[in-house]
């Protein structure tokens, strides 16, 4: 019975031993830890001239925070990318397109006779040409007016640069060009869709949320959306609930663009918290710490 009492008592003591050693060792800052800035009596000692050695000294008012809450704030794609035409889809490299000419009577350059076998011969007052393919220096070729540039150019536009070739060379000419396969006008969609495409664009003017309707729409509910948009070396990023509430932000497309659908992202708390990582939607939560606190319960 005492040898197993003399045991108990010399755990006893073992366990106080380490624990003292413990908290002794909390009041140190172990040798892991590297230490970096100004220490507390530096900064005591200089508050009055606000300067330490490489250091500044920067006053934390509401002022600072509102700038760079500002600083941080998304940009708005209406300002980013600003539009100032009318539509979005231009003839380009690859695509198909045929010519078809009409000459008022009589038909002097692209009339041509045929015999009806009730009419007799008959003057035909129009032609089409074969479907061609818009080449590399952007131009098609039309008989007797030569090559065509197409470059950034609407097919309204191609038409009425046919008819001024054509002056005094064909009869009050009138020109129709159809595009028969659409290579060069298109966005592709990414992301959290429910279908990846390519989307061809067409004169009526495609906007962002068709772009996000065609792929099949976003998996996951809006306010947990985000929208990514990169047009040439610019890219942007805005809430989907953001632009679906405000409608100049549904931007018009333009050839080559990529929206990318993105879901929620991550943020990790560790400290005197819960050690989480915790999802956040795609609006307001990324802006604030509090809100972050919040979310895991301070």
């Amino acid at each position: 019975m005492n040898t197993k009492n003399h045991f108990i008592k010399a755990q006893t003591i073992l366990a106080g031993m380490v624990l003292i050693s413990m908290l002794s060792g909390c009041a140190t800052q172990p040798d892991w830890i590297s230490s970096s800035g100004a220490s507390r009596e530096q900064v005591l000692q200089n508050k009055q001239t606000d300067r330490i050695d490489g250091i500044e000294l920067i006053d934390v008012s509401n002022a600072l925070a509102t700038k760079l809450f500002e600083a941080k704030k998304l940009g708005r794609f209406s300002d980013i990318f600003p539009s100032s035409s009318t539509h979005n889809y231009i003839i380009g490299p690859g695509d198909v397109v045929d010519v078809t000419i009409w000459e008022a009577p009589p038909a002097m350059l692209f009339g041509a006779i045929t015999l009806d076998p009730a009419a007799g011969p008959v003057t035909t007052r129009g032609v089409t040409f074969p479907e061609q393919m818009v080449t590399s220096d952007n131009t098609i070729a039309i008989p007797f007016a030569g090559r065509v540039s197409v470059k950034e150019r609407t097919t309204q536009e191609i038409e009425r640069e046919i008819v001024v070739r054509l002056y005094g060379k064909a009869n009050q000419p009138q020109v129709l060009v159809r595009v028969i396969k659409n290579n060069s006008s298109n966005v592709t969609v990414v992301g959290e869709v429910n279908n990846s495409t390519l989307m061809a664009l067409t004169p009526k003017g495609e906007r962002l949320l068709d772009a996000l309707a065609t792929s099949g729409g976003v998996k996951e509910t809006t306010n947990r959306m985000a929208v990514q948009l990169s047009r040439a070396n610019m890219t942007a990023t805005m809430a989907l609930h953001s632009i679906i509430q405000d409608p100049k932000q549904n931007i018009l497309l333009k050839p080559g663009d990529v929206v990318t659908a993105l879901y929620q992202q991550t943020f990790s708390v560790l400290g005197a918290t819960v050690n989480e990582e915790v999802p956040f939607e795609a609006q307001g939560i990324s802006r604030t710490g509090i809100g972050a606190l919040g979310r895991i319960g301070g």
